[in-house]
């Protein structure tokens, strides 16, 4: 299941997101989600995979990260637990929750496959609800930087396609 997830997001990775609407909440399926397949983040032109050519060690992303993303309506809350990383994927548990200055979002958790796109982009990959959060769907995301103690990068799928765009995560 995890393999063909993972070359099933690989394959949609070759894909952008095209459609853009208002609006961050609502219900999202748990299947992969399109990715831009330049390594940038949708409407920019200066997002770099975060490990060049050759990659970036996912290994080194172990342990527990926060931050947001943002929508149109304001920020989510997001905490990334990063598992050990098998050589081909890291588990992850992605937490969703209320943000300083955002909209009311019901907290909720979903597990999330990490690994290494062809563009070197970590792509995060949601596979299954832990907790369902009641209006909201879960968040599928790509970091195209690693600096220190920071990962930035944009959200994809059905998030991605309503407005919902930058991911910033703070080691802890």
């Amino acid at each position: 299941m995890r393999i063909r997830t993972r070359r099933l997001v690989a394959g949609l990775s070759l894909l952008a997101a095209t459609v853009v609407t208002a609006g961050c909440a609502g219900e999202q399926e748990g299947t992969p989600s399109p990715a831009p397949g330049n390594g940038e983040r949708p409407g920019s032109s200066t997002a770099a995979p975060p490990g060049g050519d050759s990659g970036y060690d996912i290994g080194k992303l172990n342990g527990t990260w926060k931050g947001t993303y943002l929508c149109p309506e304001g920020p989510g809350g997001l905490t990334v637990e990063i598992d050990e990383y098998n050589g081909e994927f890291a588990s992850a548990t992605v937490s969703l929750a209320t943000a300083d200055g955002g909209p009311e979002i019901t907290p909720g958790s979903h597990r999330s496959d990490a690994f290494l796109s062809d563009d070197g982009t970590i792509l995060f990959a949601s596979i299954r609800w832990i907790e369902q959060a009641e209006g909201t769907g879960m968040i599928d995301f790509g970091i195209t930087e690693v600096a220190g103690d920071a990962m930035m990068g944009y959200v994809l799928g059905e998030a991605g396609q309503r407005g919902c765009t930058d991911v910033v995560l703070n080691r802890q």
